[in-house]
């Protein structure tokens, strides 16, 4: 049986990173289970240790995916290449720092609105270039080109 694949759509940006929101939460998980205290004096250095080397295995293998086509946004987060959580929409509604005043500098990563649903993703010391990459690809950027008079182009640049 031969199963060809076309690509409908040209990726108009595609954007991979280690998984900072996937990693934080990781860490939880795997040293306070059950509302357990974090740390040496109130756990054993074995126990400790062994927590220490399942956040290493876990935390290396996360990361995330988001791809925009000219019809589909697909954000994916994966531990060592195995799909955990997925969102998919047709637009980027908006996108924003995930600071308090939407801030670049004290920001850890973005906030992207995907048909209306937001999701975080975060980026570390490449959330510049997500914002950046998102935001062309975002309706918000589109309306403003619109407002201005500039015709949008499939890929989002003026």
């Amino acid at each position: 049986m031969n199963m060809n694949v076309e690509q409908s759509d040209a990726t108009l940006f595609s954007f991979k990173a280690r998984d900072g929101v996937a990693m934080f939460w990781i860490f939880f998980i795997v040293f306070i289970p059950g509302g357990a205290t974090l740390g040496p004096p109130f756990m054993s250095v074995d126990a400790f240790l062994i927590c220490t080397a399942a956040y290493a295995v876990l935390a290396y293998g996360l990361d995330c995916k988001i791809t925009v086509t000219s019809d589909r946004v697909r954000f994916v987060r994966r531990l060592y290449w195995i799909p955990f959580y997925a969102r998919s929409g047709r637009v980027i509604t908006s996108i924003s720092y995930d600071s308090d005043w939407d801030d670049e500098e004290s920001a850890s990563g973005v906030v992207v609105e995907i048909d209306g649903r937001e999701t975080h993703i975060g980026a570390g010391k490449r959330k510049a270039e997500l914002y950046m990459g998102l935001f062309r690809n975002s309706e918000t950027y589109r309306s403003m080109q619109a407002e201005q008079g500039f015709k949008p182009t499939p890929d989002g640049a003026t």
